[in-house]
């Protein structure tokens, strides 16, 4: 069977993605993070499955506080579950991630919304998109995304090439989960053909927040992968296409 290829945002990616995996999805669908939400709700009430044969069942609540309640009872019931916000709506979730963190339940969480604390540690030279009336802006990878595995120890993160800054994504994750060390940092972090003191921006920070491991790959650069092993050891490995990396989340 041949592949079919299909242009998407970042939101519409991370909602197909997921649903895949999805039992349960509560929503509260006015976030800035929407599409993933409506993208969900609408592919269940057509009848699409997802990979257990199942169609999704969707729960939409009247707020994120609602939508993140459901997460925990749907959660606590063994359900595999989904929801969806961002920024300002993620604040509004943290009570019931405080309960779910609490109670030891584990989880996959996306963060479609990565704020910029940092502008130093920011990668978009050279990038551009094309308005609808032809016009090129800078590409400021709005849609940028991380993936986060909650458990009992605490974190693991896994971001793409980091346009918004790894340290950005750090910061985001752990506004969210403020109690809960990183584990491991598994990602690109776009300092490949940067100056040497983009890396010490990023370095700098690890040594106020330091993962017990990090996997850099493509877009880090070989010769800053040999940065980071010089300053921080064993922490550091070069990760590589078709690496299996195993947690404790399926044991």
């Amino acid at each position: 069977m041949s592949k079919v290829m299909k242009t998407m945002d970042g939101n519409e990616a991370a909602a197909y993605a997921s649903y895949a995996f999805t039992e349960v999805a509560g929503i509260f669908p006015i976030t800035p993070s929407s599409p993933m939400a409506e993208k969900t709700d609408d592919w269940a009430a057509n009848g699409k499955k997802n990979l257990f044969g199942q169609t999704v069942k969707v729960v939409e609540m009247q707020s994120e506080a609602g939508a993140s309640g459901t997460v925990h009872g749907s959660l606590a019931a063994g359900a595999l579950t989904t929801t969806y916000t961002a920024s300002q709506g993620l604040l509004l979730m943290i009570p019931n991630m405080y309960k779910i963190s609490g109670e030891l339940l584990p989880g996959v969480f996306l963060f479609p919304s990565i704020d910029i604390i940092d502008h130093e540690d920011t990668h978009f030279e050279r990038f551009r998109v094309q308005k609808e009336d032809g016009c090129h802006i800078p590409d400021t990878f709005l849609d940028e995304l991380a993936v986060v595995l909650v458990e009992p120890d605490g974190l693991s993160v896994l971001s793409a090439c980091s346009h918004r800054g790894i340290t950005n994504i750090l910061r985001t994750v752990r506004a969210a989960f403020p109690e809960s060390p990183c584990n491991l940092l598994l990602g690109g972090f776009h300092i490949h053909n940067a100056e040497e003191r983009k890396y010490q921006i990023i370095a700098d920070y690890l040594k106020e927040y330091l993962p017990h491991q990090i996997g850099v790959c493509h877009c880090t650069g070989v010769d800053k992968y040999a940065f980071f092993y010089k300053d921080f050891g064993d922490r550091i490995f070069y990760n590589y296409t078709g690496k299996v990396i195993q947690t404790d989340l399926l044991e």
